[in-house]
C-alpha cells in the first residue's frame, strides 16, 4: 500500500488517522497508518473519493457493496480480512431500563451478529 495513493480517515478528536488493520490466516496481523493524499472524517466522502479515482481507501464492505456490484469499486487484498473498529452497546442497569430500551437491546443482540455474518460471507 505504500506505493499507492491512500485515502485516509482522519479522527479530529485525537488528531490521528484510523489504522488499516488486516488479518491473514489466524495468526498474522498487519496494522499500518497511512496519512494519505486526501484525509477526511466522513466515511461516505472517503468512499466517494475512491470511486472518483483519487486513490485506495479502506471502507466497510456493507457500505461499499453497491459500488462494488456496479463496478465502481474493486476489492484489493482479497486474502486479507479487514479488522474493523470495535463496536459497543452501552446501557444502564436492567432495573432502570425502559421497556423500549430493552426491546432495542434484544433486537440488536439478535440481529447484528447475523447481519455481520452475512456481509462477511458475501
Amino acid at each position: 500500500m505504500v506505493n499507492h495513493q491512500c485515502l485516509s480517515y482522519y479522527i479530529p478528536q485525537n488528531g490521528r488517522y484510523r489504522a488499516w488493520q488486516f488479518q491473514f490466516g489466524k495468526e498474522k496481523e498487519f496494522v499500518q497508518t497511512f496519512p494519505g493524499r486526501l484525509n477526511v472524517n466522513n466515511a461516505q466522502a472517503l468512499m466517494q473519493a475512491a470511486i472518483d479515482g483519487a486513490g485506495v481507501a479502506l471502507v466497510s464492505k456493507f457500505m461499499a457493496s453497491d459500488a462494488m456490484k456496479a463496478g465502481d469499486l474493486k476489492p484489493l487484498l482479497r486474502d486479507y480480512k479487514s479488522v474493523g473498529p470495535p463496536a459497543w452497546l452501552l446501557y444502564s442497569e436492567k432495573r432502570f431500563q425502559l421497556p423500549r430500551v430493552r426491546a432495542l437491546i434484544e433486537f440488536l443482540l439478535a440481529n447484528v451478529p447475523k447481519a455481520l455474518k452475512r456481509h462477511n460471507a458475501a
